[in-house]
């Protein structure tokens, strides 16, 4: 690859990651990620009424609803970001901090509104099914650890 492109690829490359806030390499978080598992995954096991299985599903639309326009000002700052880094000319700290800060505050809204969903889905749960969950919790984050520490290379 002539200099020039690969350079261009290269720039490519770190304006996507700065853009969507990850680093080359980086586990996606759930299926196959080293991060803890995913609430819908520990309730997977547990055994649900109908009318909590119905509660549960009316409170995850209700928060996609309200997440969507959060979620595509995130993705439209993050090609904001983008545009900005594989602009022509200089581009300063300066430029680049108000964006960030933008995307980091719209990403901290998202985190809360997740996090009162989280909430508000545990208020479905009795006493014994928390237990079950976290039992399950436990049991998934275990074989997390154990896949990461097969298949994520050591560093040295």
């Amino acid at each position: 690859m002539p200099p020039k492109s690969a350079l261009l690829v290269k720039a490519s490359v770190l304006a996507l990651c700065i853009a969507t806030g990850t680093t080359a390499g980086a586990h996606a978080r759930g299926h196959g990620g080293c991060g803890a598992p995913r609430l819908d995954e520990v309730l997977a096991p547990v055994p649900l009424g109908v009318a909590q299985r119905q509660q549960i599903r009316a409170i995850r639309v209700a928060a996609r609803a309200q997440a969507a326009p959060l979620v595509a000002q995130v993705q439209a700052v993050r090609q904001q970001i983008a545009t900005t880094l594989l602009s022509s000319g200089t581009v300063t700290e300066a430029q680049m901090v108000p964006l960030v800060q933008q995307r980091e505050a719209l990403r901290q809204q998202l985190d809360r509104s997740h996090m009162q969903t989280q909430l508000a889905i545990r208020n479905v749960l009795t006493g014994t099914q928390l237990v079950q969950a976290a039992s399950v919790q436990a049991e998934l984050s275990l074989l997390r650890q154990r896949e990461c520490a097969i298949t994520t290379p050591a560093r040295g």
